[in-house]
């Protein structure tokens, strides 16, 4: 499964929207084996590249930010995890955001 860092690590990166971010978790959301570097590597390009280096460079932000969020309590919620807001997802599709950021009660999201 995808860590919440490298969640954040790839929000952080510039040149990865929303729809980039929704084919790496439907790709690689379920399997336990692969780490973010596997992942990259088999989303880009050669044409890519910088891409790959800028998110080797966020891991130590995404440490960071996500040290932040949990002080502030603030969850994040991916999709296609339990957590994600059924009817957004299926109302949106692959357009529903890839990742929300919730503080309190986030069953009241269904």
């Amino acid at each position: 499964m995808i860590t919440d860092k490298d969640i954040i690590t790839l929000l952080l990166t510039k040149g990865l929207g929303p729809k980039s971010l929704n084919s790496i978790i439907d790709k690689f959301e379920t399997n336990d084996s692969l780490d973010l570097v596997s992942i990259v590597s088999a989303c880009i390009t050669r044409q890519e590249i910088d891409i790959a280096r800028e998110i080797q460079d966020n891991g130590i932000k995404a440490e960071s930010l996500l040290s932040e969020l949990k002080q502030q309590d603030i969850k994040i919620i991916v999709r296609g995890r339990w957590e994600y807001p059924k009817m957004l997802e299926l109302t949106l599709d692959q357009n529903a955001p890839p990742v929300l950021f919730a503080k309190g009660n986030i069953k009241l999201l269904n």
